[in-house]
């Protein structure tokens, strides 16, 4: 939530998984440098255009939740670490 901070590493695996919980923390013009420490390194997830995020995401009930501008609905539970995509 720093405004000052340009550049994030951040090491999430290139899963459905670690792709919705990235796109929760994403910030447009924030660069990030992702990890890929394992296979595969590409996920169907990559193929669809998202959008810019319509807001910061929101946390209820331990499930974060983000909405992009192509219609995607993103999800991230963080008590079973598991991320859904919704097109």
């Amino acid at each position: 939530n720093d405004p000052g901070t340009s550049t994030i590493l951040a090491q999430f695996p290139v899963t459905t998984d670690g792709y919705a919980a990235f796109l929760q923390t994403y910030v447009p013009g924030r660069a990030f440098l992702w990890w890929y420490s394992a296979s595969p390194r590409w996920i169907p997830e990559f193929d669809h255009s998202l959008g810019a995020p319509l807001g910061p995401a929101v946390l209820k009930d331990g499930v974060y939740s983000r909405q992009f501008a192509h219609g995607a609905h993103v999800t991230f539970d963080t008590s079973t670490n598991k991320g859904t995509f919704t097109w």
